[in-house]
């Protein structure tokens, strides 16, 4: 059975399972469909009650598990609804509590939705993503789900960003990123003096004069 599935599984139900290869043992039952498996948990755990089956996201798998006609097919579409569950649950709900404590990595968040890295974006969210979650997310669906976000946020978070600090988007976007994000960002005043050339170049030397809080007689 599919690993994430049963980190799934065991973050849904309070339950110990055992393998058997590509089996799972519960309750003594040997069980190789994951369908089979997943409503024998559902029926047995009733008890918790919609309210916490909700909190745990658990309609939509649970409809799978009843519409799917195959293992695979379901394994597929199982695997993929867990990782938005993750990803939900797991950042995009606690996005804002995160933005408060990304500090400079704010700015790599920044730069990689200007230039649409969604792997880049990925990693960050990685970093923020509890172990609980975590275990839940494939990359390949984490990929094709950050594409998505990213589709739907991005302009609302450069828009914000441009606004709070627009003198630093600008110099962001000039930079080569990220070797010399680490040379601004570390104080390499070699490089600001290259990069006060660049800006000059383009009419925007005031863009670094003020970021600097100095007059660098511009």
């Amino acid at each position: 059975m599919c690993l994430y599935f049963l980190n799934y599984l065991c973050w849904v139900f309070p339950v110990d399972f055992k393998l058997s290869g590509e089996n799972v043992i519960y309750n003594g039952t040997l069980y190789s469909d994951s369908r089979e498996l997943f409503r024998r948990l559902y029926e047995d755990h009733k008890f918790l009650g919609d309210k916490y089956y909700n909190t745990r996201c658990i309609c939509n798998i649970k409809k799978l598990s009843e519409v799917c006609q195959d293992e695979d097919d379901f394994i597929c579409k199982a695997r993929r609804e867990i990782a938005l569950i993750a990803f939900y649950l797991g950042f995009e709900v606690r996005i804002k509590r995160i933005f408060l404590v990304m500090d400079d990595e704010l700015n790599d968040w920044y730069y990689y939705l200007v230039v649409s890295d969604v792997n880049k974006l990925r990693l960050i969210v990685l970093k923020y993503v509890t172990d609980t979650y975590k275990r839940l997310l494939n990359i390949p669906d984490l990929v094709s789900i950050m594409k998505s976000f990213v589709e739907r946020h991005r302009d609302e978070f450069i828009k914000r960003f441009e606004q709070q600090q627009p003198e630093l988007a600008e110099i962001l976007k000039e930079l080569d990123w990220p070797n010399e994000r680490d040379k601004f960002f570390g104080g390499d005043s070699e490089f600001k003096q290259e990069l006060l050339e660049r800006l000059n170049a383009k009419g925007k030397g005031h863009l670094l004069e003020h970021f600097l809080g100095k007059d660098l007689g511009l």
